[in-house]
This record gives C-alpha cells, structure tokens and sequence, in this order.
C-alpha cells in the first residue's frame, strides 16, 4: 500500500507549517473520515501522490504548495473537501484528480507548470444526487463517459448545477447523458 510521510486516519487535527518531502507513495495521507485542516505547509518531491485524500471526511486544504510529485492531490471515495488558496506546481500528470461525485470545493488556488494544467474527472457512473461543479481556474478533464439522472431533491429531479465560468473538456468519444 506505500508509505506517508503524514498519515491521518480517523481524527481531526490542525496540521501548519509543515513540509512533508520525498515519500515513496503519499506526502500527506488523509483517510477514514477525517475533516483534518491542513494549511500553510508544503508537499514536495513525492513519488506517488502530493496530497491524498480517502474516506468519507470533509479535510480542509489551504495555502499549501503541492509540487514536484508525480500527481498533485488525489480525492477518492466518497471525501468531500475544500481546496483554496494552494498553489500546484510543476506536477507530473494532473495536479486535481477527482471522482464524477465528489468534485472538491476549490476556490483561489493557482497552477503552474503542471504537465497537464486540468482537473481530471476519473470514473464515469452516473450523478444521482443533485450536486454544483466549483467555477476552477483550470479546466476539467473528462476521462469517462457519465450521466446525470435520478430524483434527488425537493423538485425530484436530479441537478447537475455547473457554475459559471467552467470550462468542460471530454476526451473523445465521451459524452454526457441526461435522463
């Protein structure tokens, strides 16, 4: 399963001012339904993944540079947290992966140099609960196909709600069903 430099699983503590630099898999590992706040530290020269976040908690990421990993910040599972104000740099591939549900809240960060300057999009299914793509100042990657359908909401109709300003990219021969 690899190794962490800083590994949080099932609490919620107050990490600043940290560097966390050369681990073989995760800089920063948080899993196991932790809501951590991770700020003003950086993540660096990591092998595998910058940031990687796993479970069902809420973290809060802010004003943390992830740079020179093999990928920036990884989001799997059912986590869903906030982003802002960090800076992704020079990262090998993607420096956002997400999955189609749990697109993060991500506001002010800046990304430079990244080999792909794009959110990627992993896993295609289908949106089920009504639920808002961030605006992000990169686009989003697609990398399957999906659909949006079900009847969540006080109107019984599931939403996909894409703030304004998105830019949208699908590989080819992605697309997006509705209904």
């Amino acid at each position: 399963s690899g190794s962490s430099n800083i590994r949080i699983e099932t609490c919620n503590p107050t990490i600043s001012n940290t560097v966390s630099r050369y681990s073989s898999s995760y800089g920063l590992y948080l899993l196991s339904g932790t809501s951590a706040t991770v700020t003003d530290c950086e993540v660096a020269d990591c092998n595998g993944y910058g940031v990687y976040i796993d479970g069902s908690g809420s973290p809060t990421v802010s004003g943390t540079t992830v740079r020179d990993c093999v990928r920036g910040l990884y989001i799997n599972t059912t986590s869903s947290p906030t982003i802002s104000s960090c800076d992704f740099v020079n990262n090998q591939y993607f420096p956002i992966i997400a999955f189609l549900q749990h697109i993060p809240n991500i506001s002010g960060n800046t990304f430079t140099g990244n080999t792909y300057q794009q959110i990627a999009i992993y896993s295609g299914g289908t949106v089920s609960t009504d639920v808002t793509w961030p605006a992000a100042e990169i686009p989003y990657l697609m990398t399957s196909s999906f659909e949006v359908q079900g009847q969540d909401g006080p109107d019984a109709v599931t939403t996909l709600t894409l703030e304004p300003g998105i830019t949208l990219i699908m590989q080819q021969l992605r697309t997006i069903t509705i209904g």
